[in-house]
């Protein structure tokens, strides 16, 4: 951001930015773990002892029941407890250190080469993901002052100079490799919150607002070496701050690319301290406290709100895998925030689908997902919105083999790099009586690829989302963006001109 925040919010106006939902949270522990939420705790001393407990306790009056009141607002288990800190104005932040941070050295997945030959420095600072919605994630680069924040305050430092993100020492200029991890992270975390009414940015929104969540990935030291805040962690975010007039003032979340091993990592962390600022909590599990990446390969899994990103596929959760520690229903609450967009695609195989946009010689190409032009002219791409939605698809073909792939966002933006990946995908193939003729849903992998011999005539493809009994993870949080390509039999140009007849 190129400009301090001018916003001070004074302790005393803080109180009224959270609602107390007044009941007490009854829920019952799950094997030893204790919830809160829902008007509970009722007092300081039901929290368990630990640091945020002190903290809070070592408060004065006032701030130390704005901190209850805070934490009262949302649910979240003891597990929650080690990552919460509390600031002098009874502010609740979460300073988050994950699983996949350099200090495990498990996960090196790194960039898969810049995603667009069109790709540069200055086209990498205007990527949009749904330009003109009325929320924003500006996902902020090139780094700026920090200054009369809630952050500021808390800190006593007036002012912070961030630095741009840099990977190679050059803070003078962007590398090809930077500007290939800038814009694979914009894209992964443009997948994380495609279902919802929002543009992910990474344009400089120039004013900051209650609909405008800025994260800032920065290093943990500013340009004069000063450290910014919880400079060991790898994101840190205010709990539940998005939409309100106070937004700005708890402003921005950071993310510390040094802290985080890779592009896939620092995405991951953006899109989880965003959730923590529309109220999102950890995901865990009753054992270890993380749920720990299911399955294997391509269909590895983990939710996004977890502090264990190793799986390759990230989905939101509701809590609905084995030991888990959060029924939160993500997707709910990003909605009551952010909104959902529309959906694109017929959902009825009986109505006029959309017609697969097919060459002469019966080619089906994606759409490139960088694309300025395709993004405002979108051709065989959709998104499935959520769970139940189903797109449809119809074309001509003549006598032979269709062989149609219709692949998630990873696999259409970055073949070679595994992470990212939202939607599991499930296709299937109908002749025009509306007869099934093949489905697509591979065990291993979150494409479908429908290959099959057929007479001439009209087919309609269905394309929905799946879970995966091998990851394990439910079709509750497989929604995303999917690329069609591959090809049909033609009959000269006759499949392309009968198209929409």
């Amino acid at each position: 951001m190129k400009c301090g925040i001018s916003l001070f919010v004074a302790s005393s106006m803080l109180s009224g930015l959270l609602v107390i939902s007044g009941a007490a949270y009854s829920r019952s522990a799950d094997a030893g773990v204790s919830y809160f939420g829902r008007g509970a705790p009722a007092t300081i001393q039901s929290l368990p002892q630990g640091d945020l407990r002190k903290s809070i306790e070592s408060l004065p009056a006032q701030p130390r029941e704005r901190a209850l009141n805070w934490l009262q607002a949302v649910e979240f288990s003891e597990q929650d407890l080690p990552y919460m800190k509390v600031d002098p104005q009874g502010g609740i932040y979460y300073t988050d250190t994950f699983s996949s941070d350099k200090a495990s050295g498990s996960r090196t997945t790194k960039s898969s080469g810049t995603p667009s030959a069109t790709m540069t420095a200055k086209s990498v600072f205007n990527l949009h993901s749904r330009p003109g919605a009325p929320h924003t994630i500006f996902v902020d680069f090139d780094g700026g002052v920090v200054s009369k924040t809630a952050w500021n305050t808390y800190r006593g430092v007036p002012t912070w100079n961030a630095v741009a993100y840099d990977t190679d020492g050059k803070q003078d200029s962007f590398s090809n490799d930077e500007i290939s991890d800038m814009a694979e992270i914009w894209q992964q975390v443009a997948e994380d919150y495609v279902p919802f009414d929002v543009d992910v940015t990474t344009e400089d929104p120039g004013k900051l607002g209650p609909t405008i969540g800025w994260i800032l990935v920065t290093r943990s030291t500013d340009a004069k070496d000063k450290p910014l805040p919880e400079p060991a962690a790898g994101g840190v975010s205010y709990l539940n701050t998005f939409g309100y007039s106070q937004t700005a003032y708890y402003s921005p979340i950071f993310v510390y690319y040094n802290n985080l091993e890779s592009p896939a990592a620092v995405a991951d962390a953006v899109s989880h301290e965003m959730g923590h600022t529309v109220g999102l909590t950890h995901d865990g599990t009753t054992g270890s406290g993380s749920p720990g990446k299911g399955g294997s390969s391509n269909v590895s899994w983990s939710p996004i709100m977890s502090l264990d990103h190793h799986g390759h596929i990230t989905q939101w959760s509701r809590g609905d895998y084995r030991g888990a520690t959060n029924t939160q229903d993500d997707i709910g609450i990003l909605t009551g925030s952010l909104g959902r967009r529309g959906d694109d695609h017929e959902d009825t195989r009986f109505a006029t689908g959309t017609p697969l946009a097919i060459d002469a010689r019966g080619r089906i190409n994606a759409s490139n997902p960088y694309a300025v032009e395709e993004r405002r002219n979108p051709k065989n791409r959709g998104v499935i919105e959520d769970q139940d939605d189903i797109d449809v698809f119809v074309f001509n073909a003549g006598a032979g083999t269709v062989d149609i792939n219709i692949a998630p966002a990873r696999d259409a933006a970055h073949p070679k790099s595994l992470d990212g990946a939202n939607l599991d995908v499930q296709a299937t193939l109908y002749d025009a009586r509306g007869r099934k003729v093949a489905v697509a849903n591979q065990r291993n992998d979150t494409s479908a690829n429908l290959k099959v011999k057929v007479p001439a005539g009209r087919y309609t493809i269905e394309v929905s989302a799946v879970g995966n009994t091998a990851a394990p993870f439910s079709k509750y949080g497989s929604i995303g963006q999917y690329f069609i390509s591959g090809s049909v039999p033609t009959r000269g140009n006759q499949a392309v001109a009968e198209l929409g007849k």
